[in-house]
């Protein structure tokens, strides 16, 4: 009998759990991109670097080995034939994804994203839409009270003898 020398079950495990350390870059044909929407039946929605929105589909050999979620940095292979979409290469880790924004490869997608929020709350004019008590908070997140709080409120006194 020959002798098992990769090892069992254990050794299995530990290879999923290992991370990919060769970093891939784009090549002729290829761009960076952040998942904006996940549209189902392996399509995405990407916001590719170049400025252009394009739907792409998972490539066959990623299907059901790599997840791909929302926010996550993609490879896209760009269609020479149409423009609007493309095919998902690669996905970057969180820690490759952290070297390429050192690298300055890619820019840095947590101010993208709160520049974009700031963008579309605005009109042709400039004006801003955002009204007095909704604030975008540190992460880009709306929020608002729903009841106003003025500084006359404070001054009202309660008569608790009535209640």
């Amino acid at each position: 009998m020959v002798k098992n020398t990769k090892g069992g079950k254990k050794c299995k495990r530990t290879k999923a759990i290992r991370e990919e350390t060769t970093l891939n870059y784009k090549t002729e044909g290829q761009e960076y991109g952040i998942v904006v929407k996940l549209l189902g039946n392996c399509r995405l929605e990407v916001y590719c670097f170049d400025g252009t929105t394009r739907m792409c589909q998972i490539r066959g050999k990623m299907r059901k080995r790599v997840f791909i979620n929302k926010d996550d940095i993609v490879i896209v292979s760009l269609r020479d034939y149409q423009d609007a979409k493309g095919d998902i290469v690669d996905k970057y880790s969180e820690s490759q994804k952290r070297a390429l924004i050192d690298n300055g490869t890619i820019p840095d997608t947590n101010s993208r994203n709160l520049q974009s929020l700031k963008d579309k709350d605005k009109d042709e004019d400039g004006d801003e839409n955002i009204s007095k008590s909704t604030k975008i908070d540190d992460n880009g997140y709306y929020w608002s009270k729903d009841v106003p709080v003025s500084d006359s409120d404070s001054d009202v006194e309660i008569d608790y003898d009535n209640i």
